[in-house]
């Protein structure tokens, strides 16, 4: 049970902080490398979720302009989930 717990506390300590607003240079920098490793070229902002420890990018855009709103995994950077944008087109 104490490996549980340290686990846990371990996690919850790489995890973003609830009400942080503000992520730094080096979790951006990380971010950014990532994202363009999964095909992303542009995205509008990255930023911590707020009902959750996961990281945010919004309006990530693909080379082919199909946007995406994505959840990343703060410890290991994977993509967790990936929301297709409507194209806005009528």
């Amino acid at each position: 049970m104490g490996k549980i717990f340290l686990l846990t506390n371990a996690l919850a300590a790489r995890a973003p902080a609830m009400g942080q607003d503000k992520l730094n240079e080096e979790e951006m920098a990380a971010i950014a490398r990532k994202l363009r490793a999964e095909g992303f070229v542009t995205w509008a902002e990255i930023q911590p979720a707020d009902d959750n420890p996961y990281w945010e990018a919004n309006d990530a855009r693909r080379a082919d302009g199909q946007g995406y709103d994505l959840k990343l995994n703060p410890e290991t950077l994977d993509l967790l989930a990936r929301r297709v944008e409507a194209s806005g087109a009528i």
